[in-house]
């Protein structure tokens, strides 16, 4: 479901404590599962984006023909960057700045992909 943000608050998926969350800015419109996002509208943190904001949104992800999903890490919002991290299951510790994440991303990728390549480019 894509949201847009009420007030600012500390994304839970992404740290134990709120000094380790990413925050989420008061006005900001993302995606986030149906599940978490019935729970923050519940909790009045979000809001159901406009259809204006979810096409916004929307048109400024870059897709190609495959409806794949396109987009250079550098232009990732934090808590995108972050569900790559989850949804690849790279390991990080929870303290590393932005710039280092992305990092490490591309490293653990590029490692994965001469694993599976045999060492061949």
């Amino acid at each position: 479901m894509i949201v847009k943000a009420i007030q600012k608050f500390g994304d839970k998926t992404t740290g134990a404590t709120y000094a380790e969350q990413v925050k989420i800015e008061e006005g900001q419109v993302f995606e986030c599962d149906d599940n978490l996002a019935k729970e923050r509208i519940k909790n009045k943190l979000v809001k159901k984006a406009t259809k204006e904001e979810e096409k916004a949104y929307l048109d400024s992800i870059d897709t190609n023909d495959d409806g794949d999903v396109v987009k250079p890490l550098e232009e990732c919002t934090d808590n995108e960057l972050w569900e790559i991290v989850r949804n690849e299951n790279i390991e990080v510790t929870d303290s590393v700045g932005r710039n280092e994440l992305i990092d490490i991303i591309n490293k653990v990728r590029a490692e994965r992909l001469e694993q599976t390549n045999g060492g061949e480019e």
